[in-house]
């Protein structure tokens, strides 16, 4: 039998991050999957990364995220394939454009560099985009994506 101070169900990117932490702050830790390491979700999703949320403790996990991929290869020898393309969230106007507001200005006093832009950066940014129905956009060009399986591999 295995003793540990800290059991964490999940060998995804999540449960990796959290396990990998813990083990780095001296703490005993078992990590319990029923697969593989990252054959659940995580080998599933995009791969996004973003900072665009609305509330301070999301914005700065991700912000710390962003961080951590800037080293990745560095600190744990596997590439993660992050490429900082951008992050795009269109609106339709009306309350939904004040959502976006609140949203970009927290960001911002956060160190995000999103900004709302308009129609004409919207079609610079996706030439063949339809914005007939839409009436304005936020975007942060440092959010992106990476390869899932790389992160967990490394974090592994």
């Amino acid at each position: 039998m295995r003793k540990c101070d800290v059991l964490v169900i999940g060998a995804g990117v999540a449960g990796c991050a959290v396990a990998y932490e813990l083990a780095k702050a001296g703490v005993t830790v078992v990590v319990a999957e029923r697969g593989a390491v990252c054959s659940g979700s995580s080998a599933l999703n995009a791969g996004g990364i973003r900072q665009q949320f609305s509330q301070e403790t999301s914005i700065r996990a991700a912000m710390a995220t962003v961080s951590l991929l800037g080293t990745f290869p560095e600190e744990f020898g596997v590439d993660p394939a992050f490429r900082q393309a951008g992050y795009l969230f269109l609106h339709d106007g009306g309350a939904n454009a004040k959502v976006f507001e609140r949203a970009v200005a927290l960001q911002n006093s956060c160190g995000v560099p999103t900004r709302a832009i308009d129609l004409d950066e919207v079609r610079r940014l996706v030439p063949r985009i339809n914005v007939d129905d839409l009436a304005g956009a936020v975007y942060n060009p440092t959010d992106g994506y990476v390869d899932p399986s790389s992160v967990v591999a490394g974090l592994a």
